[in-house]
């Protein structure tokens, strides 16, 4: 099965894949961020190479990470999917401010 993430680099997004990995059922997952500064990226690159390791320990799966914007049309419509799970997003919350 084709199952395209958004957004997997995030909190949210990496437990996803990383679940994903451990299916008995062969997925070429193709996770999709764009990496932005909202919150510090150091965490992401760390999540990412978790779902690295995780990947190239089930060779069953195949996994692609594009570096990209969802509001990238032609990637969108080029990625291969049958499933989308869409977990990118920005929450505000930690901007928040008692004030």
């Amino acid at each position: 099965m084709k199952i395209l993430v958004t957004g997997a680099a995030g909190f949210i997004g990496a437990n996803l894949v990383l679940r994903l990995l451990e299916s008995a059922e062969p997925l070429q997952i193709v996770n999709i961020d764009n990496l932005n500064d909202y919150y510090d990226p150091s965490l992401k690159e760390y999540r990412l190479g978790l779902i690295e390791a995780k990947a190239a320990a089930h060779p069953g799966h195949k996994y692609t990470f594009v570096k990209g914007d969802l509001s990238d049309r032609a990637l969108i419509n080029t990625s291969p999917r049958r499933r989308v799970c869409a977990t990118a997003s920005r929450t505000p919350t930690h901007t928040s401010r008692a004030t």
